[in-house]
């Protein structure tokens, strides 16, 4: 399991794996002892504190797969920087997404050809759950 998230970032470790008849779920933590402020790219050290955040990945043999990431929330160090405190990012999704890139980008690609409605019911039937309201907006972002 370790290769599978390995996948999504090098630098990321399992600490908890749970897996069900519908869902596999993932608890894991970055090894990176240090992230750059978003605004003005200084790396900090110093963690202000932890979250965790819960993403939804590609399905596995047709479970759901919960990541639930142990952020780190680290202090800016630069005294003329605005930002305080700032979460640690991973190129994998977007900053506070529900969703990973890749999964998204799966979602718009099934679903270019179907109605919103027979996308959803497809992607339950793989274990891709998302609500048709959240499918179309999905899409309509990706192209604007």
């Amino acid at each position: 399991m370790e290769e599978l998230i390995g996948q999504l970032d090098a630098n990321l470790k399992v600490d908890n794996l749970q897996i069900n008849h519908q869902t596999i779920e993932f608890w894991i933590h970055s090894k990176n002892s240090e992230s750059p402020c978003p605004k003005c790219h200084q790396y900090s050290q110093k963690i202000h504190g932890h979250y965790i955040h819960t993403i939804q990945d590609l399905p596995i043999q047709g479970k759901t797969v919960y990541l639930h990431i142990n952020v780190k929330r680290f202090q800016c160090t630069n005294p003329q920087c605005s930002v305080k405190t700032f979460g640690e990012y991973f190129k994998f999704s977007e900053p506070k997404a529900q969703k990973t890139k890749r999964l998204v980008d799966t979602i718009v690609d099934l679903s270019l050809d179907k109605s919103s409605l027979t996308a959803v019911y497809d992607f339950h039937q793989i274990g891709i759950k998302v609500k048709k309201r959240v499918a179309s907006v999905i899409i309509k972002k990706k192209f604007q």
